[in-house]
């Protein structure tokens, strides 16, 4: 026939392990199978064509040569690895110029007479289940992509399809992995295109359908008890996933998964993200974004997903894939409060650092913060149930709620808040969650102000708090500072400030920051009489200022330069190192205290230090100041 492509050559790559028997597929890859009578060797059990010509068939003469090259695959007697490689190179070349060409008719004929579907569902059960030689499988499954592109071809015969390809890729032993990693890469990103193909090439009606059989057959496996079967499922799950979130007309059909399907998802998806997974982060944490865009649909069963973030969490140590992991926590809270709370308090030890976290994201949400003090209110006052170590721990959360739930008055408040005094607890992890709650509480300004009675206790916790416990109390102190008026907030401030000053030089750039800002709002609080006070304490803190505006941190610098007086303040310093009294001198050295930099670990500082003290040596070159001692007693305006 003119311009038909000739019969690809057959080349014997390598002999044919021994035939292995056709697997049925079982509700889990690998289960045992019923053996049956092997077939003879060279005679595998394919299914044989009907005699039809396929010139006969109305079909563009271009494809006749890989039709011819097909059906004398079919009725050959022998059939080793290479001629069934062919055969199927030679079904997906036929699909694929077919529809580049766009003369698909008669093509459906063809693939439905021949069986080609069959065939290679039998080609991809004959495979050896112990190892990945050759290219076979994923020849398979983009021979499958292709056929779905062909009208009507697969309808019926995707279940069994799948099972096939399942069945041959899962069940390989995890080695085949690292034995010829590229290929076993190339075999599983043949299937996830395949699943794609599946989809995207199905009619409308039968979408969702076909999209239920996957993820109910994927689902199965995810819960596998071997862990490679586990995760080859689990990733052809997040791939699926990701064309949903990606593709809007395919997502619309998922609204079809039914609601077990839909948990066993997000299960999926959450246990992705622990450190064992070797799933990628990214389109796990892009997963768990789409579950959040629609959280009424995918967190239907509130208490077996909680469960799940709880166990997986104690699997998760880094930063960003905890924060992922964490912040489905809230809207669960959010739908479901009373079963969020209850099921953390079960599942729980009481005290557990795990469970904490989770209590402190929720504690962070103002809406999601005052449901579930509500359901702890009920759930902890019955003294069942126990969400610290000891019951005075939890009294201190019942009080919180207390505060939080009623509607009192501003010295109806103070009174309920100093019948407990709970902030006076020194349990660190207590101290950090009411903190959090207080935290969120304050950003509503009426509650704010009413927590005016809580602040002597926080000077306290400044004092005596981890790092993180000081870090939340400044902020609930600039929170509450900035709701009272000047006459209320002076006689606070003053105390407030010397507080601060140990902080300026405090290891965390964070907690310096902090400080330092709060530092700079008190000065513009005080009144009449407590500016006095408050001078001297400013005047104590020009040389921590001054230091820290060469921070390494560029927010705690900026602060700093805001201070340009100290540095104006500390030049008057430099006449002293050339004073005539020794005693002068000596005074003026330990104050800036250059010679030690000499030896410092940094050469610029070193040589900086060098060249100050070799300028100071000489009193022609010493730098005249322009200010007087009377600028000690400028008040900063």
């Amino acid at each position: 026939m003119a311009g038909r492509p000739p019969i690809r050559p057959r080349l014997a790559w390598q002999e044919r392990p021994p035939s292995r028997p056709r697997v049925a597929w079982q509700e889990e890859v690998g289960a045992p199978q019923e053996v049956t009578s092997p077939p003879q060797p060279n005679q595998l059990d394919v299914a044989q064509p009907p005699q039809i010509d396929a010139d006969a068939l109305p079909v563009n003469g271009f494809l006749s040569g890989y039709m011819d090259s097909i059906v004398s695959f079919l009725g050959s007697p022998e059939k080793e690895e290479s001629h069934k490689i062919g055969f199927l190179m030679d079904i997906r070349d036929l699909c694929d110029t077919s529809r580049r060409q766009r003369s698909p008719v008669g093509l459906g004929v063809f693939c439905r007479r021949y069986e080609l579907a069959e065939n290679i569902e039998v080609l991809l059960e004959e495979e050896p289940r112990d190892q990945l030689r050759t290219a076979l499988r994923q020849i398979a499954m983009r021979a499958i992509a292709e056929l779905s592109a062909v009208e009507k071809v697969l309808e019926g015969k995707e279940t069994r399809l799948l099972q096939a390809c399942f069945s041959s890729v899962f069940s390989l032993p995890p080695e085949v992995e690292d034995m010829d990693r590229y290929l076993y890469l190339e075999t599983m990103r043949s299937m996830d295109n395949m699943l794609q193909a599946l989809l995207l090439n199905s009619r409308a009606s039968r979408v969702s359908e076909l999209l239920q059989n996957i993820f109910q057959m994927l689902l199965t496996l995810s819960s596998s008890e071997r862990e490679h079967v586990r995760q080859r499922a689990v990733g052809r799950i997040e791939g699926l996933s990701f064309v949903l979130a990606e593709n809007p007309t395919l997502g619309l059909f998922a609204e079809y998964l039914q609601p077990p399907e839909r948990t066993d998802m997000v299960l999926v998806f959450i246990e992705a993200m622990s450190d064992s997974s070797t799933f990628d982060k990214v389109a796990a944490r892009n997963m768990l974004n789409m579950v959040m865009g629609n959280c009424d649909f995918w967190l239907v069963d509130v208490p077996k997903i909680t469960s799940s973030i709880y166990k997986t969490l104690e699997r998760i140590n880094t930063a960003q894939a905890r924060q992922s992991v964490e912040s489905l926590i809230v809207p669960l809270a959010d739908k479901c409060p009373g079963e969020v709370v209850s099921t953390l308090l079960t599942i729980a030890p009481p005290g557990d650092s795990t469970a904490l976290a989770l209590w402190e994201v929720m504690f962070s949400v103002p809406h999601t913060l005052r449901s579930v003090l509500k359901e702890l209110l009920i759930q902890l006052r019955d003294l069942k149930s126990r969400l610290f170590c000891t019951y005075l721990e939890d009294h201190c959360l019942v009080s919180l709620a207390m505060l939080a739930g009623s509607d009192l008055g501003d010295r109806e408040f103070a009174l309920l808040y100093m019948a407990f005094r709970f902030l006076k607890e020194e349990r660190p992890a207590m101290l950090s969650l009411v903190l959090t709650g207080i935290m969120t509480l304050s950003q509503t300004d009426e509650m704010a102000r009413k927590m005016k009675v809580m602040l002597p206790d926080l000077m306290w916790v400044l004092q005596c708090g981890n790092k993180a416990i000081k870090i939340k109390a400044l902020a609930i102190f600039r929170t509450v500072m900035a709701q009272l008026q000047r006459e209320e907030a002076s006689p606070i401030a003053v105390p407030l400030a010397g507080f601060l000053l140990p902080l300026f030089d405090d290891e965390l750039s964070q907690l310096r920051e902090s400080s330092i800002s709060l530092f700079r709002d008190l000065m513009k609080m005080v009144v009449r009489n407590d500016k006095r006070e408050m001078k001297n304490t400013v005047r104590r803190g020009l040389l921590p200022l001054f230091f820290r505006m060469s921070d390494q941190v560029q927010s705690v610098a900026k602060l700093e330069r805001d201070r340009s007086r100290a540095q104006e303040l500390l030049s008057q310093s430099l006449p002293y190192l050339g004073d005539a009294q020794a005693s002068s001198r000596e005074a003026a050295v330990r104050f800036i205290a250059l010679q030690p930099l000499e030896e410092d670990s940094e050469p610029s500082i070193c040589s900086l230090a060098a060249q100050t003290i070799r300028i100071l040596g000489n009193p022609r070159e010493q730098p005249r100041s322009r200010w007087t001692l009377r600028g000690l007693c400028c008040w900063p305006r």
